[in-house]
């Protein structure tokens, strides 16, 4: 008989994230893709899965990509059950340092990116990707 405790977590509140987003200022263009994840944890007793947001990006700056995630690495956020932010972790390949990021769900065509407020205080405007601490993203064309 099998005694392992499954427990799957379900975050809808991922799904108005998932999709193509871009962000451009005159030569620089950022793109996100946000796609949903099932991550997997667990022991010989209790196995968990629970919905996470893949999230792979690329900037792209006088028509040469300096920075890309996509179909390599990727970050994992979450909305930690707040329902209009999702918070994804990166790190800074210069200085090893990890930084939150927040995506505020603004309306179904606009996100806002944003240095989170707890790490704002040790970092400097534009340390993290040289660019401005608040982007505003619209979601991709087709």
């Amino acid at each position: 008989m099998d005694t392992t405790v499954h427990t799957y977590l379900a975050d809808t509140l991922l799904n108005k994230f998932v999709g193509e987003w871009q962000w451009k200022a005159a030569d620089t263009t950022i793109y996100l893709t946000f796609e949903k994840m099932i991550k997997e944890f667990g022991s010989e007793r209790r196995e968990l899965k629970m919905e996470l947001l893949k999230v792979q990006y690329q900037m792209i700056v006088n028509d040469v990509v300096v920075t890309r995630t996509l179909d390599s690495m990727f970050l994992v956020g979450s909305t930690l059950g707040d329902k209009n932010i999702l918070y994804v972790n990166i790190r800074n390949f210069y200085s090893g340092l990890n930084f939150p990021l927040e995506f505020v769900f603004v309306s179904s065509d606009q996100i806002l990116m944003q240095i989170s407020k707890k790490s704002r205080s040790r970092i400097t405007q534009g340390f993290v990707f040289q660019m401005p601490l608040n982007i505003n993203f619209h979601r991709k064309s087709k």
